[in-house]
């Protein structure tokens, strides 16, 4: 589902962040030199299927490889509610937009992965609990995607006075995709989402 700007059917590859870095680099570059529209990288704190894999930073590899491509649009499928405080992730988002040129697409996602939570310490919250998390989560960064100040009192996030700028490149803002799978997601996605992301 894409609610606004290009209607046209795109293509995109997830690349794990897997090192050496230099042949990261180099997947990177054969992916837009094959014309795919779009590259995204997995937010996990290691890697889910195979905890004793070498893992990089999703961030921090995105970020670089902003730097090191022209025209792929790149974005995060999808960044982790559980390793990121909503306001921080919006600054963050502020900044790839920026780094990218305007080539950033923010996805974000409920997460749950038993070893991210174990290894971080972040409690693991039932459903009910996360789903709640989520929705203050989403409202957040939507509101701080698209206004100078935010200030939000919620159950689980207390925002005061937040401020975002300079403003985005990417008009009104980069593409917000939001990964929803149950009921009350699914309303948080028609609502906030420029796009809807699930699997399976």
């Amino acid at each position: 589902m894409n609610k606004k700007r290009d209607p046209k059917l795109t293509f995109g590859i997830m690349l794990g962040p897997f090192p050496p870095w230099k042949q990261i680099v180099a997947r990177a570059k054969l992916v837009e030199s094959l014309g795919f529209d779009k590259l995204w990288l997995p937010d996990h704190f290691v890697n889910p299927d195979d905890k004793d894999m070498d893992w990089m930073d999703c961030w921090s590899v995105l970020i670089a490889l902003a730097t090191q491509t022209e025209k792929i649009t790149m974005g995060t499928l999808v960044s982790s509610m559980t390793l990121r405080n909503p306001a921080i992730l919006a600054h963050m988002a502020l900044s790839a937009d920026h780094i990218s040129g305007g080539r950033f697409e923010f996805g974000v996602g409920a997460a749950g992965t038993k070893k991210c939570h174990e290894m971080t310490g972040v409690p693991r919250w039932e459903p009910r609990e996360r789903s709640e998390h989520y929705k203050e989560f989403v409202e957040i960064l939507h509101h701080m995607l698209n206004n100078e100040v935010t200030t939000y009192q919620g159950k689980y996030y207390n925002i005061q006075e937040a401020l975002m700028h300079p403003k985005f490149i990417s008009k009104p803002h980069p593409v917000i995709n939001v990964a929803a799978h149950g009921q009350k997601a699914l309303l948080l996605a028609a609502r906030y989402g420029d796009s809807w992301h699930c699997l399976g």
